[in-house]
């Protein structure tokens, strides 16, 4: 069910700004969170999480790093290297 549309234009740095009346419609407020769904190779669906969500996340990747016996340095180390292990499988 489509309700509204409005174009928005991609920024070079691959941002886009979600619309005032969406953001208002929505109740959008800076550092929400949003999923990316890719529905198909030209439709991609954005979904406001629940605060709720977030902090369940958070909670589960807390308590998991404990009992593996994470502390602070070592789970940064691991999203660093994530994070680059990505980067390299995405652009390169």
């Amino acid at each position: 069910m489509q309700k509204a549309t409005t174009i928005v234009k991609l920024s070079s740095k691959g941002q886009l700004v979600v619309p005032k009346e969406f953001r208002a419609r929505m109740g959008l407020t800076s550092g929400d969170i949003l999923a990316v769904h890719e529905i198909s190779d030209n439709l991609l669906v954005l979904e406001k999480l629940p605060a709720s969500s977030i902090a369940d996340v958070t909670d589960d990747l807390r308590r998991e790093a404990r009992r593996k016996g994470f502390g602070a340095r070592q789970l940064a180390a691991a999203i660093k290297k994530a994070r680059r292990e990505i980067y390299a499988e995405t652009y390169r």
